[in-house]
């Protein structure tokens, strides 16, 4: 998630789990692989090194936080591209109201699709535009007793960066209180088309070309006017 200087908006970047990409002391591997070769410090480099540029703070929700979590708002709003079913859940294209449980099997579902990690994507980006969405609708970020009572809720599921207090993230949060659904745009790391790698493993590689302009996005804080103009045929 990148935040404008000004916090007038925020642009969120999916890089899929199985992107072929450089892993320091590890030469080329799944970028999720870095988290079990080196934990949350290489997993943080090697996104780090992919973007180009640094990386202030990191939080992480495990899956019965991310349950919980969602359950703490009330369930959220999604827009699905089509129907299908994935751990005895029932998806249909369109809008879906999902609770903690079955947004965990909407985001998490891949072996249902054609083109499976990349579709998973698309379905992780439709859960966080309905989360967002709920958020800045109620009028949270503009409220201080609503930051800091969505803080409170939220804590308990996240692990973050020793950095990141609950106090930074209500002062963050705030300074987004302009913010309009509209402000904030989604995006995902440039894909190259699906392959195998020397070992056999299924990938996804990177669109170097585009992978540049991005990074020069994130250089000149100019991600906001890049994820304007993405082709959402990233994914």
């Amino acid at each position: 998630m990148h935040i404008a200087d000004d916090s007038s908006g925020a642009q969120i970047m999916s890089i899929p789990r199985d992107l072929w990409v450089p892993i320091e002391g590890r030469g080329e591997g799944k970028i999720n692989a870095a988290m079990s070769h080196g934990g949350l410090p290489l997993a943080t480099e090697t996104v780090r090194d992919f973007i180009d540029a640094p990386i202030h703070h990191v939080a992480i929700v495990d899956f019965a936080g991310f349950q919980a979590l969602t359950d703490s708002v009330g369930g959220v709003e999604v827009e699905s591209d089509q129907a299908f079913v994935s751990n005895g859940h029932s998806f249909s294209e369109g809008t879906n109201h999902l609770n903690g449980e079955e947004a965990l099997s909407f985001v998490r579902a891949r072996k249902n699709f054609s083109d499976g990690d990349l579709q998973r994507g698309r379905n992780q980006q439709a859960f966080l535009k309905g989360l967002v969405d709920k958020i800045v609708s109620a009028g949270t970020l503009s409220n201080p007793t609503k930051i800091s009572g969505m803080v409170r809720d939220f804590s308990p599921y996240m692990t973050v960066d020793d950095s990141l207090s609950a106090s930074k993230i209500a002062g963050i949060a705030y300074d987004m209180r302009n913010v309009r659904t509209g402000d904030i745009e989604f995006f995902s790391a440039p894909v190259g088309g699906t392959d195998r790698s020397v070992d056999g493993q299924s990938i996804v590689k990177v669109d170097e070309e585009t992978l540049s302009e991005i990074q020069k996005a994130f250089a000149n804080d100019t991600v906001g006017d890049y994820a304007e103009q993405a082709d959402d045929a990233h994914l």
